[in-house]
C-alpha cells in the first residue's frame, strides 16, 4: 500500500504539469502532430522498459490482441478529448474541471463494471458540478461572464475513457505486470493515434508543415511524453491494482494544486472564481474520500 500511494503521488506530480505543459504546446501545433510526437517517443520507452524488466515474448499467446487494441482506444481517446479540451477552455478552468475526475471515476465503475457506488457519491456530484460552473465564472468590474469556450465538455469525456481504461485493463489483463499492462497499451494507443493523424492528414486537416521546436518546446514535448504518455501510466495501473480505482482516482484532488501551481509559472493569472470553484471540487472528492473510510471501518 505504501508503494502504491507512493506511486499515485508521483502520478499526480506528472500529471499535474500535463495541463499548462500542453496548454503551451497546443499554441504551436494541432492535436494531432502533437499526439504523433509524444508517443513516438513514449512507444519505445514503453516497450524498452518491459524488455528490460521481462523475458519471454512481447505480446503472450494467451493475450487477446483485440482487447488490447480496445485497451489503447481507451488512451487514445482520453489525450485526444484532453488536447481538444485545454484548446477550447482556459487553462485554470481545465484543472478546476478535471478536478472532477474523482467522481467521474466512480460514476464509471458503478454504471460500467457494477461496482458499488462510492458513499456520499450524491452530494459530491452536485457539489463538483457547482465548483465547474464557478470555475467558468468571470466577476469581472465589466460584469458577468461566462468563461465556457466548449471544451470543459471534452475534458468531461477525456476523464471518463481514462476511468474506463484504468478499469477494463485490471479486468482483461488479470495477472500481467502492470510493466506489461502499460509496455502492451501505449504502444496500441500509439497506433490509434498514428492511424487518426494519416488519416486527417489525406483529408487536409493537420497541420500542412509544423514549425520547427526551439530547445524549450522540444523538452515539453519529451516531458509530456516520458513523463506524462508512458511513466506515469505505469505508475499509475500500479496504484489502481493494488488501491482500486474509486480510492486511487481520490489522489487526483491533488492534481488542481500542481497544475495550477506550473500554470502560474507559466504566466497564467488565475481568477478567484476558479480557485473557489476548484476548492469546491477538491472538497467533494475529499467528502467521498472521508465517507468511504468511515464506511469501510464500520464494516
Amino acid at each position: 500500500m505504501g508503494l502504491a500511494n507512493a506511486a499515485l503521488m508521483i502520478t499526480v506530480l506528472l500529471w499535474g504539469s500535463m495541463l499548462p505543459v500542453l496548454d503551451v504546446l497546443l499554441r504551436q501545433y494541432d492535436p494531432f502532430t502533437l499526439n504523433v510526437a509524444r508517443y513516438a517517443l513514449a512507444i519505445p520507452l514503453s516497450l524498452g522498459m518491459l524488455r528490460l524488466a521481462e523475458a519471454g515474448p512481447l505480446l503472450p499467446r494467451d493475450v487477446s490482441v483485440w482487447r488490447i487494441l480496445w485497451l489503447g482506444g481507451g488512451i487514445a481517446g482520453f489525450v485526444t478529448f484532453f488536447n481538444f479540451g485545454i484548446i477550447y477552455s482556459d487553462t485554470v478552468t481545465a484543472i478546476a474541471i478535471m478536478a472532477a475526475a474523482p467522481v467521474i471515476a466512480n460514476l464509471v465503475a458503478r454504471f460500467g463494471f457494477g461496482e458499488a457506488p462510492a458513499p456520499g457519491i450524491t452530494p459530491a456530484l452536485f457539489a463538483s458540478f457547482a465548483g465547474g460552473a464557478l470555475a467558468m465564472l468571470d466577476l469581472s468590474e465589466d460584469g458577468l461572464a461566462i468563461g465556457f469556450k466548449g471544451g470543459e465538455p471534452l475534458l468531461m469525456a477525456a476523464a471518463g475513457c481514462w476511468a474506463w481504461y484504468s478499469l477494463a485493463a485490471q479486468r482483461w489483463m488479470r495477472g500481467m505486470s502492470q510493466l506489461r499492462i502499460t509496455g502492451l497499451t501505449v504502444p496500441a494507443a500509439g497506433l490509434w493515434v498514428f492511424a487518426a493523424y494519416l488519416v486527417l492528414m489525406a483529408m487536409g486537416h493537420t497541420q500542412p508543415s509544423p514549425p520547427m521546436p526551439d530547445l524549450r518546446e522540444v523538452g515539453l514535448v519529451a516531458w509530456s511524453a516520458l513523463g506524462g504518455a508512458s511513466i506515469a501510466v505505469f505508475l499509475w495501473n500500479y496504484g489502481v491494482r493494488h488501491n482500486g480505482l474509486q480510492s486511487s482516482a481520490m489522489f487526483m484532488n491533488l492534481t488542481p494544486v500542481v497544475g495550477v501551481s506550473v500554470a502560474m509559472w507559466f504566466g497564467a493569472t488565475p481568477r478567484m472564481e476558479q480557485l473557489l470553484g476548484g476548492a469546491l471540487i477538491v472538497g467533494a472528492v475529499i467528502w467521498v474520500q472521508t465517507r468511504r473510510r468511515a464506511a469501510l471501518n464500520s464494516a
